[in-house]
């Protein structure tokens, strides 16, 4: 999606937040340049998402944004020459059957997904997805769908192994994992050390040792005693060395 102005001038990074917060921030002397941009950008993509699901009317503008009574934030993804898709979040209090009991939840929910056409399919939709998750330190089994699409729901499959839910009175999906605490991928445990073969040598009692020792010492052959006035073999020694003899003593006459 092209516009004839500069993408950088409105969107200064490659996935952009708008929010209440982030228009009131806006200064006064740039609001008459900046804003109608802006409008007619995340207009565009929400014109864009309502052709692309086939809704009656776009559940995505500027001005629904301003009016919304709970906090909402639009993530918006663009290139340098491109818009090219957009996610809103915002939290909505929510009844959900799961259990056959009746629960009120307060969520943050997905309200609306669209990348364009042209993007699809090269991990844009991802990139922004995932974006949104860190940026709201949410995981996506913790999240509420409005309406979500057939394309939504596999990429939901796909990507975060979310599949089964209660269908719902409001068309809300809420994944049974919201419940559960857990997604379906959990993460893999960590490798056993690898020192546990030794550790369990040294674990050993000590009187199997040292009785080994006593066996080992009563089977060893003894050395013989050298013959008197003969020295005995230096230890360590090998069988090559010979004994020295002593000095004859001088015979008295």
């Amino acid at each position: 999606m092209e516009f004839d102005f500069p993408i950088r001038s409105v969107l200064k990074t490659p996935i952009f937040v708008v929010s209440r917060k982030v228009l009131d921030d806006i200064p006064t002397y740039m609001l008459s340049e900046k804003l109608p941009k802006l409008t007619e950008i995340v207009d565009r993509l929400g014109v864009a998402s309502q052709q692309a699901q086939k809704l009656p009317v776009p559940i995505t503008s500027l001005a629904k944004l301003q009016a919304a009574r709970e906090e909402q934030s639009i993530y918006v993804l663009s290139s340098e020459d491109s818009v090219d898709g957009l996610l809103k979040v915002g939290r909505r209090k929510l009844f959900i059957t799961e259990n056959k009991q009746m629960h009120e939840l307060t969520p943050l929910c997905v309200l609306d997904f669209y990348i364009s056409e042209l993007k699809q399919r090269s991990g844009c939709g991802l990139r922004l997805f995932s974006h949104m998750l860190a940026a709201e330190a949410v995981g996506a089994h913790q999240l509420g769908y409005d309406r979500p699409s057939d394309k939504f729901r596999a990429f939901l499959h796909k990507h975060y192994d979310l599949v089964n839910y209660t269908p719902q009175v409001n068309n809300f999906v809420v994944f049974r994992e919201y419940f559960t605490g857990v997604p379906n991928k959990p993460p893999k445990p960590p490798p056993a050390p690898a020192a546990a073969s030794s550790s369990s040598t040294a674990a050993r009692p000590a009187s199997n040792s040292s009785s080994s020792r006593k066996a080992s010492a009563k089977h060893r052959p003894k050395s013989a005693k050298a013959p008197r006035g003969m020295p005995a073999m230096a230890a360590g020694g090998g069988d090559d060395q010979q004994p020295q003899p002593q000095p004859r003593r001088a015979l008295r006459r």
